[in-house]
């Protein structure tokens, strides 16, 4: 009787010692084999055309080509390819960016061995259309959700005109408060929402459909 094919992996990290790791793991089941390691972008995008492999495990702070990149990319020129990103960076913004270039799944360095196997199955899987969200994004997703039911009217306000590019001299007189008062707001929503960056600030009102309010509206449809 022929033994089922094998489900060809390649690694793409700039970390040796991570690479090691994901190694010795995928290694102790017959039914992986890795096929390559890459460790920057162009060379995942350069070993994806040339070997076609069935998964690719994909860090996201790669050099020369980041990860979401080279995700994107790969997926436009080999989409039977599936990318499970691999990484610490779990906050909304990053995983929402990596599922809209296409990636199959999301996984944490710190996702046991057991996950990491779930994942790729998944991934290899043609059943669901649903991305694989490893424990600890499943986590931070329903803590952001949470969190959003706890701004404050005013937290709303400003979230909405940060989504529209007003920066915090430009809100404090479109609210009518001070500058110091609209870091504050600012401080707020990043810690509430554990997003620290103006653009995931923007991708996560975007996600929310908060721009489709307008700024009279924003604080009382939360």
């Amino acid at each position: 009787m022929k033994s089922p094919a094998r489900i060809q992996v390649l690694i793409a990290d700039d970390h040796e010692i991570v690479r090691e790791g994901l190694r010795a793991v995928l290694e102790t089941d017959a039914r992986m084999t890795i096929v390559a390691e890459a460790l920057d972008g162009k060379q995942a995008i350069d070993l994806a055309v040339q070997l076609k492999p069935h998964v690719i495990l994909m860090d996201i702070f790669l050099p020369v080509i980041n990860g979401i990149e080279a995700t994107r990319e790969i997926r436009k020129g080999n989409p039977t390819s599936k990318v499970l990103i691999f990484s610490t960076a779990t906050d909304r913004a990053n995983v929402e960016a990596a599922l809209q270039c296409g990636a199959s799944g999301f996984l944490t360095k710190t996702s046991p061995s057991q996950e990491i196997f779930a994942g790729i199955r998944h991934a290899m899987s043609n059943s669901s259309n649903r991305p694989f969200l490893c424990r600890a994004v499943q986590k931070e997703e329903a803590a952001a959700q949470a969190s959003r039911k706890h701004l404050s009217p005013r937290e709303f306000q400003v979230l909405y005109l940060i989504a529209q590019g007003y920066t915090n001299k430009c809100i404090g007189p479109e609210l009518g408060i001070s500058m110091k008062t609209v870091e504050k707001h600012r401080q707020n929503l990043m810690n509430k929402l554990n997003i620290h960056s103006t653009a995931g600030l923007t991708s996560y009102a975007i996600g929310e459909g908060v721009l489709q309010l307008d700024i009279a509206h924003a604080a009382e449809q939360r």
